[in-house]
């Protein structure tokens, strides 16, 4: 029975975690661009989805060779029936 419920618990760790995602980064003008990441219900909390999206804002300066800069966070945090998400609006500027 311990190596059923040991195999559960590594079911449900995988499971909770691979429900989370990171949209797309979108182009709002041409200076400037939206991404969000969206957690799950019942784990996780706003400001882990707010590092998620600043991540992949990032990584998407970092592809042109420009450094982030972030205009604006909105974050909600996760109550019942709803999961956490970060949205980050930014800009990619030279330094």
């Amino acid at each position: 029975m311990n190596k059923l419920s040991n195999l559960l618990v590594v079911f449900f760790a995988i499971f909770l975690t691979a429900c989370g995602t990171v949209s797309e980064v979108v182009a709002l003008n041409s200076e400037t661009y939206l991404v969000s990441s969206h957690g799950v219900v019942g784990n996780g909390a706003a400001s882990a989805e707010e590092v998620k999206a600043i991540q992949s804002a990032s990584s998407f300066c970092r592809q042109k060779s420009l450094a982030l800069k972030v205009i604006q966070v909105e974050k909600v945090d996760p109550f019942f029936g709803r999961a956490p998400s970060a949205s980050v609006k930014f800009q990619c500027d030279q330094n």
